[in-house]
């Protein structure tokens, strides 16, 4: 995890990426690729999970929950925003 500042909201953000090791890296840009062509569906289908998993988070409110502020994906990955 990671902090950055979320200039739509104007707050700093801890902001968490999917990007597992064991699947991919980042590419000479800010790209994440996989590490190879035989991991290369499951890298693809990791992003759509992690969202999926964010937007059910960003469903609840209770005190036990982190709050999720956005989802967004770029960089052919996808990132949670949460309080910092």
């Amino acid at each position: 995890m990671d902090l950055a500042l979320d200039h739509s909201l104007e707050r700093t953000v801890a902001l968490k990426e999917y990007l597992p090791s064991s699947l991919a890296t980042r590419a000479g840009t800010m790209q994440a690729q996989p590490r190879s062509r035989r991991l290369r569906e499951t890298f693809e289908l990791g992003p759509t999970s992690f969202v999926n998993e964010a937007r059910l988070l960003a469903s609840f409110d209770h005190q036990a929950l982190l709050r999720v502020h956005r989802f967004p994906e770029a960089n052919s990955t996808a990132y949670v925003a949460m309080p910092f």
